[in-house]
């Protein structure tokens, strides 16, 4: 009785969200160690209902912040940590230099363990050559995953009940879906029950650069903090938006924060 008792609490441990939440404006994220959250997302994918781990860095939290069905159904979503804009924001509310959690460094960490467990996997978004190109790439760097699928992620909302059946027919345990943010997180809100999948994994452009069709910085950048310049100097059209308004609207976001803790702790004044 009290091995079996011992069991279930670990296995209810393993189940259990990363330990460390992260307190934003309007929001609460998860950050850990990637071998943590690896394990964490695995334990998942082998039991049910359906969990949806979906990355936020600055763009997506700007742009979950002005989604109001999303924001509405955000405690569903356990939502990853990650990018300068957010450590810095984390650190000015006085929460410390908090590890962060990007999609292309998670990966590795996921796919050893899910080859290692026997885990069914599916890869769904991007465009067909790329998403099979990440198949290929998967398969050929981590022997003996089991990647039971690949489908593009630009289909028609009249064809979704149809890729829904395909994903389903492959009966994967864990769902990898790089559409971008927020339509793959309402993919996954929408789907998730009929889906039969133990975890949810969006990851927007992930599929891009594990195919190769994306190159990553250099990692002496990536150390740095400074990806987002290398990928400013690849997309400057698209990417200079996502870092100037975002980031703008952040720090009028924490300054607010910050000033309503400041009147929180003087207390009410004295009439």
């Amino acid at each position: 009785m009290q091995l079996s008792a011992t069991l279930d609490l670990a296995a209810d441990r393993a189940l259990a969200p990363p330990a460390r939440a992260v307190e934003l404006p309007g929001a609460q994220l998860r950050s850990g160690a990637y071998e943590e959250i690896a394990a964490w997302l695995v334990a998942r994918a082998r039991s049910r209902p359906a969990v949806i781990a979906a990355h936020v860095n600055l763009a997506n939290y700007h742009a979950l912040r002005h989604w109001p069905a999303g924001l509405a159904r955000c405690g569903e979503l356990e939502l990853l940590f990650g990018g300068i804009g957010l450590k810095l924001a984390a650190w000015v509310l006085g929460q410390g230099w908090l590890p962060e959690l990007n999609g292309s460094d998670l990966f590795p960490h996921v796919m050893r363990r899910a080859a290692a467990e026997g885990l069914r996997v599916f890869f769904l978004g991007s465009t067909r050559e790329v998403v099979e190109g990440a198949a290929e790439e998967a398969c050929r760097d981590y022997p003996g995953l089991a990647l039971v699928g690949a489908r593009d992620g630009f289909f028609p909302l009249d064809d979704c009940d149809a890729v829904v059946a395909e994903v389903c027919s492959a009966r994967p345990d864990l769902l990898v879906v790089g559409m971008g943010f927020p339509r793959q997180e309402a993919f996954a809100l929408a789907q998730r029950d009929r889906l039969g999948v133990g975890a949810i994994w969006t990851a927007g452009g992930l599929f891009d650069f594990v195919s190769g069709a994306k190159p990553r910085a250099p990692s002496w950048l990536r150390r740095l903090r400074l990806e987002w310049l290398f990928r400013l100097g690849l997309e400057p059209v698209r990417m200079w938006r996502r870092n100037t308004i975002p980031p703008l609207w952040l720090a009028g976001q924490v300054l607010r924060a910050r000033l309503g803790r400041a009147r929180g702790a003087q207390g009410p004044r004295s009439s």
